[in-house]
């Protein structure tokens, strides 16, 4: 919202843009985040609408966003992948002035779904961001063992320059 409020005191010609991508999230959310079951093609426009409205943050940031396979077909719990990058902007880009990114990568296969998301980690002088990375895996963890169990790998890595998440379902 804060971006958006930026936008328009700019009169930006993206302000009606990124208005129609907030009301996306929000409609989904009130809408699709009660259901059981959602269309990934669904949950990744969720996905793309966030980070879009998240680029307004970091224009010239590396954000890369790739999606492969046929989405039209595979069902998944919603809002289950959207904890993974909001993690990736609030514990990476955002932690930075400069040098950060964010990869995200879903490849759909048949039967199977691998969603992998990586990005930089918080400099060691910031504190909070480094106390509270977790928070959110470990709420996705919990969902997929009540909701996927023995369906799933989830795999982490936190390594020197980055924090890397696959997911496969």
């Amino acid at each position: 919202l804060n971006n958006l409020y930026a936008l328009i005191l700019e009169k930006s010609d993206k302000s009606a843009g990124s208005v129609l991508m907030l009301a996306d999230i929000m409609k989904y959310l009130l809408a699709e985040g009660t259901m059981d079951k959602v269309l990934l093609e669904k949950e990744i426009r969720l996905l793309q609408n966030y980070t879009a409205l998240e680029r307004l943050r970091k224009p010239d940031a590396e954000i890369r966003f790739t999606v492969s396979g046929d989405t039209e077909k595979l069902f998944i719990t919603p809002l289950l992948l959207l904890p993974l990058v909001e993690n990736a902007f609030k514990y990476g880009l955002n932690t930075v002035a400069k040098n950060g990114f964010i990869r995200i990568d879903i490849i759909c296969g048949e039967k199977d779904l691998q969603v992998s998301v990586e990005n930089n980690v918080p400099p060691v002088n910031n504190r909070e961001a480094l106390q509270s990375m977790g928070i959110g895996i470990e709420n996705v963890k919990k969902r997929l063992e009540l909701l996927y169990s023995q369906r799933y790998r989830l795999s982490i890595r936190n390594e020197t320059a980055s924090f890397f998440v696959k997911l496969q379902l």
